[in-house]
């Protein structure tokens, strides 16, 4: 998946739009690889999947997405202790005090990252690690009454009925409203 993504933003960063709002920017001649590549000023982006080493590079912003990819291995402790170590060892490890962290992802688990780090139901919830994410959840049925007002919708709507009928959703979360509520609404079951 690295090198899929890694292939997708060279395509953008080396593409003639790009290059008419950025047209200093310039990858390094020698940056061929689809999961890094360098900038002629030294910048760089590096993919990693999860359990990937990443020794010996400096992380100013980190990107998780999907860390657990389906709810098999959200059902795995193994694979949750796996990813959590993974976070706190190899990834922290990589950060400096204006590191900025996004994680991304489906919440499969009670247990995944972003419980881990900033859920008050887990059971080893840490206020003050907590305090230092901004965690938000955009459900397809807008459940939240600040959100909906945010979003400019009522609560039970719809978060993008263009791309979700509610007929398509409705039908989703009869077939298994286990995966619907992780998919779908951001809460693991």
């Amino acid at each position: 998946r690295a090198k899929k993504v890694g292939s997708d933003i060279r395509k953008i960063l080396t593409s003639d739009a790009y290059r008419e709002v950025f047209p200093d920017f310039e990858l390094s001649r020698g940056s061929k690889a689809k999961e890094f590549m360098a900038t002629e000023d030294g910048g760089y982006v590096l993919l990693a999947g999860r359990g990937t080493g990443v020794t010996g590079q400096p992380c100013d912003f980190c990107f998780v997405d999907d860390p657990i990819k389906d709810m098999e291995e959200a059902v795995s402790p193994t694979t949750l202790a796996s990813c959590w170590d993974w976070y706190c060892s190899v990834l922290m490890a990589r950060f400096h005090t204006l590191t900025r962290v996004m994680i991304i992802h489906t919440r499969w688990a009670e247990n995944d990252l972003i419980g881990r780090l900033c859920d008050p139901s887990h059971p080893e919830y840490d206020a003050d690690k907590a305090g230092r994410w901004t965690y938000i959840n955009l459900p397809v049925f807008v459940d939240d009454p600040e959100l909906a007002k945010a979003l400019g919708l009522e609560v039970g709507d719809v978060l993008c009925e263009a791309k979700f009928s509610r007929e398509l959703l409705e039908e989703a979360r009869k077939n298994n409203p286990t995966i619907f509520s992780a998919l779908y609404m951001g809460k693991p079951v």
